[in-house]
């Protein structure tokens, strides 16, 4: 089947339960049953839905569409804005299903406050999703304004998780955490990706991790904000096996947080790997603008820490935590560069610090 130059509106399904979609909806033939979780009893259908707008339409779940328990389906350059829903994905909501999403643009999208995910919810999902563009969606209420997805990838998880690259998720805004992207019980992928000027009140303005953890490489976290710990990066845990935390080739760069953290809040067992990467600019108006770590083990090795702000100590904060500071900068921090006790070895460090080869 092949949906193709053509606009979805007005469509509205709130007393579709959970398997929603506004517009349109994409699912098994027992639709209703959600015992499936495990992957089992997944239509395997391959629907091309390409220059198609998506645009104001409503339902309880997937204000925009819904995939529910379809393994298979293909999106090429689809407009889905100014789509509401009761609870869970303004613009789109999946469950259970695996789909490939390519020049996708989700915009202006809303939750209402009983779920999450003002953009997308992808819950237990799987797919590859490349050139999006999720902007100006909103959480009402709720977590993830521009994405939440809960159980999709990680230990434990029966989903693989899903890769998103090259692309951009800006402008999103929740009500409490996860402005941009809210990862729970997940570990997904992002390569070259640029999530700038979202803002999560309770914390993690750019990218929250709750009790899972992300990958994410060769990309930009700017300009974001949170009254919470965490203007850019707020990870929360703590998260099971080797699903931690990987931050690579990134820059971290301009984001705020009203609490602590500027660029970067590690939390509570989240087993985080840092590397090549440059945290620089942020500011925490209370403790530690650059990365603060807290109750967890970090490594940190080829980056630079530096121009940061805060009310309390500007470099690296760490509380009650293991971290291996390797071949890096901090510097031009206000306060101490490095607020606690570390292991730093054939590094540079302002001021001096104890080690190896610094």
């Amino acid at each position: 089947v092949t949906v193709a130059n053509l606009t979805l509106t007005g469509g509205y399904s709130e007393g579709h339960g959970c398997t929603g979609g506004g517009g349109l909806l994409l699912a098994a033939n027992d639709m209703f049953n959600l015992e499936t979780e495990d992957g089992t009893n997944i239509a395997s259908t391959y629907p091309v839905i390409e220059n198609v707008i998506i645009e104001n339409n409503h339902s309880h779940n997937g204000g925009g569409m819904a995939f529910f328990r379809v393994d298979g389906p293909v999106l090429n350059n689809v407009i889905i804005r100014n789509n509401t829903a009761t609870a869970f994905g303004g613009g789109i909501f999946s469950y259970v299903s695996t789909m490939t999403m390519t020049s996708v643009t989700i915009t202006g999208n809303q939750n209402q406050g009983e779920g999450q995910g003002g953009g997308i919810m992808l819950a237990n999902s799987r797919g590859t999703f490349d050139n999006m563009t999720i902007t100006n969606n909103t959480a009402v209420g709720a977590h993830g304004g521009g994405i939440w997805t809960n159980n999709s990838g990680g230990d434990g998880n029966h989903s693989e998780g899903w890769t998103m690259k090259n692309s951009t998720i800006s402008g999103n805004h929740s009500d409490w955490f996860g402005g941009g992207i809210l990862s729970g019980w997940s570990h997904p992928n992002l390569i070259n990706c640029t999530i700038s000027g979202n803002t999560g009140y309770w914390g993690g303005g750019g990218i929250m991790g709750l009790e899972g953890g992300f990958t994410l490489k060769e990309s930009i976290v700017s300009n974001n904000f949170s009254f919470g710990s965490g203007g850019g990066i707020n990870v929360w845990g703590p998260i099971s096996g080797n699903d931690g935390v990987v931050i690579e080739d990134c820059i971290v760069s301009g984001n705020q947080s009203d609490s602590d953290g500027g660029g970067i809040t590690l939390d509570e067992d989240v087993d985080a790997i840092i590397t090549r990467t440059s945290v620089v600019d942020n500011y925490a108006a209370e403790y530690i603008g650059g990365i603060d770590v807290m109750n967890t083990n970090a490594t940190i090795n080829n980056v630079t820490v530096s121009r940061n702000a805060s009310g309390n100590g500007g470099g690296v904060g760490i509380t009650n935590a293991n971290v291996d500071i390797t071949n890096s900068i901090v510097w031009e921090n206000t306060g101490n560069e490095i607020n606690g006790s570390a292991s730093v070895i054939y590094s540079n460090i302002e001021g001096g610090y104890d080690g190896e080869g610094n």
